[in-house]
């Protein structure tokens, strides 16, 4: 589901958060993680935070 992308499951844009990941969870699975649960399952998982920022044109 993470793979596919946050717009594929029904988000506006594109951008995993924990909270989105977390009501994708709980929608589809029915358990309710905090954002903290929800960062150690990804880690579990082998996800990595990545941080974007916008270059200055």
């Amino acid at each position: 589901m993470l793979l596919r992308g946050a717009q594929a499951n029904g988000f506006d844009t594109d951008v995993w958060t924990l909270r989105r990941i977390a009501q994708l969870i709980e929608s589809e699975f029915g358990i309710s993680y905090c954002k903290t649960s929800v960062w150690l399952v990804l880690r579990a998982m082998g996800f990595i935070r990545q941080f974007f920022t916008a270059v200055p044109s």
